[in-house]
């Protein structure tokens, strides 16, 4: 069993020139490490336009974007499904309701994520995308 992951830490203001929805996005990317060893991630709108990509994942994009579409089902909300890529190295793939609409998150880690831990990344990630987080 997963150990649930201390909550996202506040972003600096100002802390990036780009705005503060990449400062935001970063933090998320940095407690994805930390917390489940990924590897990388990436994020994509629902028409599979990359949001966030941070290893150049281009031909995972296609394929993370087809899996979030599987997983659909009439009347519910999408689940996440994932599918191993490699030798210790499994792709998570994580449609999130948030502000902005439906994102799908792609991210490359150890071993797939149970029920828990991808509870919190959908709720750690709306919060990173809403506009106004408070800590």
């Amino acid at each position: 069993p997963q150990e649930v992951p201390p909550p996202l830490p506040p972003v600096e203001g100002g802390a990036n020139a780009r705005g503060p929805f990449l400062g935001r996005i970063q933090a998320f990317r940095q407690w994805m490490h930390t917390n489940f060893g990924a590897s990388g991630i990436f994020i994509l709108d629902r028409e599979g336009s990359v949001i966030f990509d941070e290893s150049s994942h281009g031909r995972l994009h296609f394929l993370a974007r087809s899996l979030a579409i599987a997983s659909r089902r009439p009347g519910s909300s999408a689940g996440n499904v994932h599918v191993k890529i490699g030798a210790g190295a499994t792709l998570e793939v994580i449609p999130v309701d948030t502000p902005y609409g439906c994102l799908v998150l792609g991210a490359v880690v150890p071993e797939a994520l149970d029920a828990g831990a991808v509870a919190t990344v959908m709720d750690a990630l709306t919060r990173a995308t809403s506009p106004s987080r408070a800590s």
